[in-house]
């Protein structure tokens, strides 16, 4: 039984909870009974004619149990109007009699009855007669005029009585009240009028969940001259509220707040007014914003996500179509418009509709990015990040690289710059026979570019995509990981890596025994002079990891993790404490990560992100720091599989291990002449080091200086 009936609703055994506790119909039930006594017989309570002259006559108001009531507590009020009994008697024994039934209408706070108030007791005009036959049945219908009738959460009890009219003497009169739950049999029921519920406002939960964004919902049942909302970011409080005035029927209404947090539950109520009720509230509901959707306005896909943290601020590059375009943000919640940096070849109908016609590189000073333009030729650009969230470009125009050839596609994989300060750029072109792996060095340190002797140099080639990474390492070391085609099955490919140290070392592979789909499912960072590696290993369903330490070579490759076969591809963060992992899995829309403590990988993989609402975006989902910026990690991602695409941001915080070094040994062993700042930075893992001059490592020269040293890190 539903808490309120519904309109003329016919109560009926299957809807009314029996008072009995077993409302079957059965013969163990019955109760036998002469005439001159009490009596009671299944459901009803005997009152013989010698005892008294109406089957009206309840004598007292404690609950009989002989008949039903409603399962739920009352809240509201039964209209005035009729009320409609029937009833059906059920003949045990071979003596014939007259009976009347009345009924006997209270309620009560209580399941038991208890305490309960008298409303009327109605008695049927009719008068039975039971033929003398065992197992004959009769049936009574009559209706009854009541009133208006209030419920304060209470049970409506309906009892029953028989009264013997006549009877032969000293007979003995069985009867059975029939309660069947199938109504084409025969209806027991009782029908009452409308159930009117009091005053309410009720409080529907939020849709249109964003990231500062949402719609609030709520129901009156009344009409009201004044309806809202208000809401906030702690239960019980409520300092936010929204209200619209007019003449509103009873119905639903709802309204959009904006300018919410994201990641942030809120709570909130429905209200409304009207004269003769007051303000009345519904009951607290709460609702958690999204992400923060960075860049969720555009139709067209959007891709590739770079993500950095500069002179206070998040920065975000991405591009829709043929144009890149970034945003910025102090707090990772509230993000400042796009603006464009520069145009691009339409990426979206490109080989494969690889996203990488553009790639950018922060030093910790500067922006460098690489793109590849419309009329198919290499450009470089360099700026400097500013604290209001714009960039100074250091020339008015972007610096010629390559010319380019139409009849190639030309694929931007990476950038980066040495710790010499000479920039690098890595593309994949593809040709006829498949993609050979390229890098640019720039031959300047300053804002322009000319392309160093001896270069563009090829790394090597394959059937499919090389997407080559650099590696900037100490003393102007870089390496570079790229991919070659796989030996078997040849439409995949396995990595390789390189060393440049003023000249090229010898390609190195084997540190990953199995192929994966393609260059894009290799991610690497480099840690001083080390190498950390992953791959998703294709035929065995797993990211697999190694280590390449300098002057020895690369370690035994490890599992990470078992991933899907396919669409995975796995980026690293190193942070003082920890290398993390992160991969995307399309198949239930999560990122996840593992962390890299003490040479061993975490036992169980963390999920970071749930997208299971949403949905990823197919390829090129996640974008991340490479390595701590002060204390914060940066992680982005792309969702929804259909227009409009967009970009989620968070992020989380890591302490930073400040390294202590007795000043006298400094020099000798870490700088073996005095250096910039940007350089010692680059020596020193997870230690943030500022304003250091060029004669530094002189000033510490001394024994005993360690203080001062110290007081230079944060």
């Amino acid at each position: 039984m539903p808490t309120y009936l519904l309109t003329n609703e016919v109560i009926s055994a299957n809807l009314w909870k029996m008072l009995e506790t077993n409302p079957a119909y059965s013969q163990d039930l019955t109760t036998k009974a002469k005439v001159g006594k009490s009596a009671v017989c299944t459901y009803f309570q005997f009152i013989p004619a010698t005892t008294n002259s109406t089957a009206g006559d309840f004598p007292d108001i404690s609950l009989a149990k002989k008949g039903w009531r409603t399962d739920s507590p009352i809240n509201g009020k039964i209209s005035a109007g009729t009320w409609t009994f029937k009833v059906a008697i059920y003949n045990d024994t071979r003596y014939g009699f007259r009976i009347k039934v009345a009924v006997r209408i209270s309620k009560s706070a209580n399941a038991d009855g208890s305490n309960a108030t008298l409303i009327d007791v109605s008695e049927s005009p009719n008068v039975l007669t039971l033929p003398a036959t065992a197992g004959s049945i009769v049936t009574d219908s009559w209706t009854y005029s009541g009133s208006d009738i209030a419920f304060s959460n209470e049970y409506l009890f309906v009892e029953f009585r028989l009264h013997i009219e006549a009877s032969a003497t000293n007979s003995t009169a069985q009867c059975t009240f029939i309660c069947d739950e199938d109504p084409s049999v025969r209806e027991e029921s009782v029908t009452v009028p409308t159930i009117i519920p009091p005053p309410a406002v009720t409080t529907h939960d939020a849709t249109n969940i964003g990231d500062t964004y949402a719609t609030l919902n709520g129901e009156t049942n009344f009409d009201c001259t004044e309806r809202g909302f208000e809401w906030g970011t702690q239960s019980g409080n409520y300092p936010n509220s929204w209200t619209e005035t007019g003449s509103f029927p009873a119905g639903t209404f709802s309204h959009q707040i904006t300018g919410l947090s994201a990641d942030t539950p809120y709570y909130f109520r429905a209200k409304a007014y009207s004269p003769s009720t007051g303000w009345l509230y519904g009951s607290e509901l709460s609702f958690e914003t999204t992400h923060i959707p960075v860049g969720l306005d555009s139709t067209d896909r959007i891709a590739p996500l770079y993500v950095f943290y500069a002179v206070g601020r998040f920065w975000i590059f991405y591009i829709i179509t043929t144009t890149v375009y970034y945003r910025t943000s102090t707090d990772g919640s509230t993000w400042s418009d796009r603006t464009s940096v520069t145009d691009v070849i339409d990426w979206t109908i490109q080989e494969a509709h690889v996203p990488e016609v553009f790639a950018i590189y922060f030093d910790g000073t500067y922006f460098h990015y690489a793109v590849l333009k419309s009329d198919y030729k290499l450009y470089y650009r360099r700026g400097t990040p500013n604290s209001d969230g714009t960039i100074t470009w250091h020339t008015s125009t972007e610096q010629l690289v390559d010319t380019g050839d139409s009849t190639l596609l030309l694929q931007v994989s990476d950038i980066a710059k040495d710790s010499n300060g000479y920039v690098w750029i890595a593309v994949d072109v593809f040709h006829q026979l498949g993609w050979n792996a390229y890098v640019y060095k720039n031959s300047r340190t300053d804002e322009y570019w000319t392309t160093d002797t001896d270069f563009p140099y090829s790394l090597g080639s394959a059937r499919r995509n090389t997407h080559p990474i650099v590696l900037p390492l100490t003393g102007g070391k870089v390496y570079f990981i790229y991919s070659q085609t796989c030996p078997s099955p040849t439409y995949y490919t396995i990595p390789y890596g390189i060393l440049w140290d003023g000249s090229w070392g010898s390609a190195e592979t084997g540190f990953f025994a199995y192929c994966s789909t393609d260059g894009f499912c290799i991610g690497a960072i480099a840690v001083g002079d080390d190498i950390y590696a992953v791959e998703t290993d294709i035929a065995n369903s797993k990211i697999k990891f190694n280590k390449r330490t300098y002057g020895v070579g690369w370690g035994t490759e490890v599992e990470v993790v078992d991933v899907p076969p396919a669409g995975v591809q796995p980026r690293l963060v190193y942070t003082p404490s920890a290398i993390y992992c992160f991969w995307e899995n399309l198949n239930d829309n999560k990122i996840y990560y593992k962390k890299y403590v003490n040479g061993s990988w975490d036992a169980q993989a963390t999920v970071y992100a749930d997208e299971s609402t949403y949905g990823l975006t197919s390829y090129f989902t996640i974008a991340l720091f490479r390595k701590n910026y002060n204390s914060y990690v940066g992680e982005a991602h792309m969702v929804y599989t259909s227009t409009p695409y967009g970009i989620k941001f968070s992020y989380f915080t890591v302490v930073l291990v400040t390294k202590t070094i007795v000043a006298f040994e400094f020099p000798m062993s870490y700088l073996p002449k005095p250096v910039s700042s940007l350089e010692l930075r680059s020596k020193v893992e997870g230690a943030t080091i500022t304003d250091i001059a060029k004669d530094f490592p002189i000033v510490v020269k001394e024994k005993g200086k360690q203080n001062e040293l110290t007081s230079q890190f944060e």
